[in-house]
C-alpha cells in the first residue's frame, strides 16, 4: 500500500499549504470565520481533488485505485474532518487580535478584492517566474554540466 501512503503524505503537504492560525474560544471562532471568509473549505476540496488527479495521473501504481482514493477523500477529507486541525494551525500562528484584524481586512472591499484576485494573481506570478526560469535555462544547464564535469563529490 505504498501508493496510498504517498497519497496521504501528499494530502498532508497540500493542506499545510492551504492552512496558516493561536487558542482561546474567541480565537477558534475568529479562525473559523476567517477560513470561511477566505473560502478555505472550497479551496481544500479543490486542493484534494487536484492532488488526486495529479497523483493518479503520475503514479501508474495508484492509477487503478483512483476511484477508491477519490471515494476515500470524499468521505474522509471533508471540511468537518479537516476544520479542527486547520483552525488549530491558525490559532497557534496568530493572536486573537491578529485574527480579528485579518477578519476585518478580508471583510473590507480591499480584502474581498484580494480574495477574488488571489487565484489569478498567483497564476500570473507563477507564469512570470516560469518566464524568468526559461530565460536563464541555458545558464542553469551550463552550471549543471560544469558540476558534472568536476564530479558530484565536490557539490557545494
Amino acid at each position: 500500500m505504498a501508493p496510498l501512503r504517498k497519497f496521504i503524505g501528499a494530502v498532508m503537504v497540500s493542506l499545510a499549504a492551504v492552512s496558516p492560525l493561536p487558542s482561546s474560544a474567541g480565537s477558534k471562532e475568529l479562525a473559523t470565520e476567517l477560513l470561511e471568509i477566505y473560502d478555505v473549505p472550497a479551496t481544500a476540496r479543490m486542493a484534494v481533488s487536484t492532488m488526486i488527479d495529479t497523483l493518479t495521473t503520475q503514479d501508474a501504481h495508484l492509477r487503478p485505485y483512483a476511484g477508491i482514493v477519490r471515494d476515500f477523500a470524499n468521505q474522509r477529507l471533508t471540511w468537518p474532518n479537516l476544520r479542527e486541525g486547520i483552525v488549530k494551525e491558525y490559532t497557534t500562528t496568530f493572536s486573537e487580535q491578529e485574527l480579528r484584524d485579518l477578519v476585518e481586512f478580508f471583510k473590507s472591499p480591499t480584502g474581498k478584492k484580494f480574495i477574488q484576485a488571489s487565484p489569478g494573481l498567483s497564476q500570473r506570478v507563477g507564469s512570470s517566474v516560469q518566464r524568468v526560469l526559461v530565460e536563464y535555462q541555458k545558464e542553469l544547464d551550463k552550471m549543471i554540466v560544469e558540476q558534472e564535469l568536476r564530479g558530484f563529490d565536490k557539490i557545494r
